[in-house]
């Protein structure tokens, strides 16, 4: 009786409850519940509550299956992922019981299902239940509410996390236009700032824009500085870190801090926000290690650690980077003994929470091997190299796991993974001298790179393998030989690679576009147009001044901004790796000697740290030597091109050909023509203009020509129209230059070089009337041959023409002004007219994208040969540019010439090439002869370089 009683009062004050408790203090309730409550108990009965609203009344069963799945959702928030999915699914069956407007209780249950992938990281799943909840929601035509926003920023969310951009950006779109309409700006920011952090990873330029944007909002509607959006901090600077202004990636995470400091002082989400100090404390770590300042560095990573530990049930990973990040500081100040502490707590945190890495295992391997431990340090990294080629480790240290398709990120980790395990080879080897050890361990790093040249990995991917072999292998064992005389053998096993290295190099950018959609190119071109024509309408309107307007332009420009984003995409996605001809292995030194004649040699230069490493090969014999390169020897060499550049008769010449040409094991004598592959200064440097120790410039017994790769058997293709396009502006009609980003990076007195004058109406083009006259005894030679030539003056020398035409011609003939950008080889090019008779730029990146499968391209100009000289690349200037493009051979410039004399000399190699049917590289020797017995300086004819392997 007393236990009847008991339940029978239970049941009296449910029910009483139940009465008191109307739907609108029911929603107060889920809010307050899936905010901040852990007690499950509290979450059942509220959800029995929810249910018990669902009845006849259909807007009120609406209302009631809402907060059912907020609850749900709730659970699933709280890790009880099957209790949220089966209290969904029995909400659904009440509601279905009572009306037949099933769409409406599916809109629940995918969003619920969504949630439950989501926090079991199947993010395809996830995306697909929360679109398929968005097409249900416009089904049922429901209003903008907050189920409606929170349902839009998780697809935002969900598209972008998953790589699907063209997705994210058409929830953004839904979304920006349901805030605008309502005037709801908060959710706006949230959403924009949000889209923008997560471009900053692919393009921080694109994210910039967005985040801007968000600022401006924000701004507007909290002019005193006191919004909610400290994570919109967060995000500027990680996008201004990524751009390399670090000084305004600390101002925003330092501001973010402070925001994030007064707000906890107000009891906001001190939970959410104390994960994001966490991560603001991280990157301001790591911006400090940048500008290598140890003690902010230290400072920020060990409060980034305390916040970690506080939130690690939460958040074990973070957690765990937070900890591995001390380990990183203290492995680079060396303190190993303090590294290997925090080690322990990262393994038993790993153990605790099952999140092996491979930066975990990494750390200690580096760790065992600087405190000689050395068979901890090699099963550690053992399995670190494991764990990145996904294959299960057997337990040998001496195991060389296969590998197939491997992601890029995953690649380059397995590189560096690579570099340490020959570390610990070369340092705990036991009983062996230290020779043997070394010998070893760059023979496993030489064995490494030929295994992976002969895999199918991508074109980015043997790019990346050439920069290992380049900035890394070539140091290590170059170092080494030098050192030991008797490494012969390593070094013939080095240049193996190496000359597949610089093939690869080469191959990759010849491919990089080769397989691009043309339709997609002109797209990328004409939106990118209209962007920078939005901009200066932008920079003509103050916004506080005229916000409507400011407002209009700016949302028309984010719009050009999604369809631009979404056309490169598409362009990308329009390279099909597979059908690019892979670079092929050259792969041996007998490989080279087949495609040299008797009277070739061919010298490989490489600089490594002080050292200049000369590999001299004939079509019977391989030598290598080394030669000190320090800054005296490079003196000689600035020395010299100075001399030469100031039009000095008797320049520096001491030494000069001892650092260069002496000494190699090979008879100049007998070798006629010297094929050169240079490294560093050296791509500017001309090797004609060395005195040898009889007093004689090389050119008087040598043809030079220039070489990018090793593989030396280009052929010459058949003419398809015409033998020769020549194109010259002239430049006579004194019309003014219009874009100065070309030059603007130039002091005024260095403008000369770049062929620009300044005017009182602003800068224009010096003429150029000995260019026109150029053609026209070039082609008149070509007419006496009876060669077709296209002559293309004035205003008829437009870029539209050599991007139409320059296809059709055995050689392409360039004769106008050049310009070099410093800060980006993509902005370095020819000036042309356009159809308009204004002067237009052909840049670096339209030249890649062109068509010129010509023999030979002549660039006539000042500085064409000048490039950006990168490890493993080599040379990015103009003749790259048009290598890309199909060229065969580049002829250019590597300093500022004479209008005139240019004119003599092209005139003069282009005479020897049609009457004496010789090479390219022997005609424009024979053309320099004859400039010499003019008495014409080097600076006039040494300039003009031939690369190619005609």
């Amino acid at each position: 009786m007393k236990y009847f009683v008991i339940i029978l009062f239970a049941v009296c004050v449910k029910f009483s409850f139940a009465q008191q408790v109307n739907i609108k203090d029911l929603r107060g309730k889920v809010v307050e519940l899936t905010e901040s409550s852990r007690d499950t108990l509290n979450f059942n009965a509220t959800w029995k509550q929810a249910n018990s609203f669902i009845s006849d009344d259909l807007e009120q069963s609406k209302e009631a299956f809402k907060l059912s799945a907020n609850i749900c959702r709730a659970y699933i928030n709280k890790g009880l992922l099957q209790e949220g999915y089966d209290r969904i699914l029995e909400s659904q069956k009440i509601f279905k019981s009572h009306h037949n407007d099933t769409l409406f209780s599916h809109y629940g249950e995918s969003e619920v299902i969504a949630a439950l992938a989501f926090e079991r990281r199947d993010l395809a799943k996830t995306l697909h239940h929360l679109t398929a909840a968005e097409k249900i929601f416009r089904a049922i035509d429901e209003p903008y509410n907050m189920n409606m926003k929170e349902l839009y920023h998780k697809l935002i969310f969900n598209s972008m996390f998953t790589q699907n951009y063209e997705a994210g950006i058409k929830y953004y779109n839904f979304a920006k236009t349901g805030a605008l309409k309502n005037d709801d700006i908060d959710y706006l920011i949230r959403e924009t700032s949000m889209f923008g952090g997560f471009l900053f990873t692919i393009d921080a330029r694109f994210s910039k824009e967005y985040l801007e944007y968000a600022s401006t909002l924000i701004a507007r509607k909290y002019p005193n500085g006191n919004d909610p959006f400290y994570q919109h901090l967060f995000r500027l600077g990680n996008t201004y870190g990524v751009m390399g202004d670090l000084d305004a990636s600390v101002k925003y995470f330092e501001q973010c801090l402070q925001r994030i400091d007064a707000a906890s002082q107000r009891d906001f989400e001190l939970n959410r926000l104390g994960l994001l100090k966490k991560s603001v404390f991280t990157s301001l770590g790591y911006c400090y290690y940048l500008k290598n300042d140890r003690e902010k560095e230290k400072k920020n990573k060990t409060q980034a650690l305390e916040l970690a530990t506080k939130n690690k049930d939460r958040d074990p990973s973070g957690y765990i980077t937070a900890l591995n990040q001390m380990v990183d500081y203290y492995i680079d100040i060396k303190e190993y003994k303090l590294a290997l502490k925090y080690l322990d707590i990262v393994g038993n945190a790993v153990q605790q929470y099952g999140v092996v890495t491979e930066k975990y295992l990494r750390n200690r391997a580096l760790v065992f091997n600087n405190l000689n431990v050395a068979d901890s340090a090699y099963y550690n990294i053992q399995q670190a190299i494991c764990s990145k080629t996904r294959v299960p480790f057997n337990g040998s240290i001496d195991y060389y796991p296969e590998i197939n398709d491997m992601k890029l990120e995953d690649f380059t980790t397995l590189l560096d993974l690579i570099l340490i395990k020959a570390d610990i080879i070369a340092k705990n080897v036991e009983g062996e001298t230290k020779r043997k050890r070394l010998e070893k361990c760059y023979s496993y790093l030489i064995d490494r790179a030929i295994y992976f040249s002969k895999l199918s990995i991508s074109e980015f991917q043997l790019q990346q393998l050439s920069r290992y072999i380049d900035q890394n292998l070539v140091p290590r064992v170059i170092n080494f030989a030098k050192e030991n005389k008797e490494s012969t053998e390593l070094i013939d096993q080095l240049y193996k690679v190496l000359i597949d290295s610089k093939n690869y190099a080469l191959q990759y950018t010849l491919n990089s576009n080769a397989e691009s959609s043309s339709k997609e190119e002109k797209v990328v071109t004409q939106l990118s147009n209209e962007l920078r024509a939005i901009d200066e309408q932008l920079k003509d309107i103050d916004k506080k001044e005229d916000i409507a307007a400011y407002d209009s332009i700016f949302s028309a420009k984010l719009t050009l901004n999604n369809k631009l984003f979404l056309a490169k995409q598409k362009v990308f996605r329009a390279t099909k790796p597979a059908s690019i001809k892979k670079a092929e292995h050259v792969g041996s030194v007998e490989k080279v000697q087949q495609q040299l004649k008797q009277s070739d040699l061919v010298i490989d230069y490489y600089v490594v740290d002080s050292t200049l490493c000369r590999f001299a090969i004939t079509n019977n014999s391989f030598s290598y030597s080394f030669k000190p390169y320090n800054a005296k020897e490079k003196s000689l060499i600035v020395g010299k091109m100075r001399s030469i550049k100031r039009g000095e008769q008797s320049s520096l010449t001491k030494g000069v050909y001892d650092l260069l040409l002496g000494d190699l094991d090979v008879n100049l004598k007998e070798k006629k023509q010297l094929l050169i592959f240079p490294d560093d200064m050296l791509y500017r440097f001309p090797f004609e203009t060395i005195i040898d120790n009889g007093n004689e410039m090389l050119i008087n017994s040598h043809v030079v020509k220039y070489i990018y790769t090793l593989d030396l058997k280009s052929k010459q293709v058949a003419v398809n129209n015409y033998d020769m396009l020549a194109l010259a502006p002239g430049f006579e009609d004194g019309v003014m230059l219009t874009d100065s980003d070309v030059y603007r990076d130039y002091e005024e007195s260095k403008l000369d070089s770049l062929g620009v004058m300044r005017t009182s109406n602003g800068y224009m083009l010096k003429p150029l009337p000995n260019s026109l006259k150029e053609i026209d005894e070039i082609g008149a030679l070509f007419k006496t041959q009876n060669k077709h030539c296209v002559i293309m003056k004035g205003y008829e020398a437009t870029r539209e023409k050599l991007i139409r035409e320059s296809s059709n011609a055995s050689i392409l003939h360039v004769a106008t002004h050049a310009t070099y950008s410093k800060r980006s080889f993509m902005m370095s090019g020819l000036y042309l007219w356009d159809t308009d008779k204004k002067i237009s730029l052909l840049k670096q990146e339209d030249i890649y994208k062109l068509s010129v499968p010509c023999n030979l391209v002549v660039l006539s100009a000042c500085q064409t040969a000048l490039g950006v000289i990168k490890d493993g690349d080599g040379a990015l200037g103009l003749p790259r540019g048009f290598f890309v493009a199909g060229a065969k051979n580049v002829l250019s410039t590597l300093w500022k010439v004479h209008d005139e004399k240019t004119k003599t000399l092209m005139v003069a190699f282009y005479r020897h090439l049609l009457n004496d049917q010789i090479s390219y590289a022997q005609a424009l020797r024979l053309a320099k002869l004859e400039c010499i017995k003019k008495g014409y300086l080097p600076l006039d004819w040494a300039g003009f370089v031939l690369v190619g392997n005609e």
